[in-house]
């Protein structure tokens, strides 16, 4: 591998530096990577203020791929309250050591009915930009008419026809909500790098 190397490297012409390629500017690069954001990273993470994590699965599609990592912060509901439509990091209910990612659709206090994938609050059609339907007849097209519990979410996976969340399991208590997720941070399709998360 070494001698393929030399020979590979012979066979080109020096290539101009550029004013930036210099020794010293690569060792600056490295100190400051080194002394200071990885050190920062790692006080965010230890001090929970913010986290990344990995979707493993198809269930918030399309706003979240399998395989995108995002960036979540730990803090923000510690100080205001989850409101609908916010993506949130939460305990799943029936298994605490897991951490799942549903979207709010309803908070405290509010009734929801789903008829015909149409999503009533309060006896209001609401808005609903995020929901997306592939298949022609989803598994629950109605649901409801429930009312929110105190300090409780219901959540919906943005993937209707394929999320297991409030419809199955129940709702989310807010002591269980972890973090708020903000933006993703790589994806492979990188014009989604840096999308923030609405």
């Amino acid at each position: 591998m070494l001698v393929d190397a030399v020979r590979g490297a012979s066979r080109f012409k020096a290539i101009p530096l550029r004013p930036y390629n210099k020794w010293y500017v690569y060792l600056i690069i490295f100190l400051i990577s080194n002394l200071a954001v990885l050190p920062l990273l790692r006080w965010t993470v230890k001090n929970n203020i913010a986290r990344a994590y990995r979707i493993p699965s198809s269930t918030m599609e399309p706003t979240l791929l399998v395989g995108d990592h995002l960036v979540a912060d730990m803090r923000i509901y510690k100080r205001e309250k989850p409101k609908r439509g916010d993506i949130i990091i939460f305990e799943f209910p029936k298994d605490p050591s897991k951490d799942f990612i549903k979207r709010v659709i309803a908070t405290a206090g509010e009734k929801v009915e789903i008829i015909g994938n149409k999503i009533h609050i309060n006896d209001q059609l609401m808005g609903d930009p995020w929901g997306h339907f592939s298949l022609p007849k989803s598994s629950i097209e109605d649901y409801g008419p429930v009312k929110v519990p105190q300090d409780c979410l219901f959540v919906l996976g943005d993937n209707r026809d394929n999320s297991q969340d409030s419809r199955f399991w129940g709702f989310v208590d807010t002591r269980k909500v972890k973090g708020k997720a903000l933006y993703i941070y790589w994806a492979k399709n990188k014009s989604r790098i840096g999308m923030e998360l609405k």
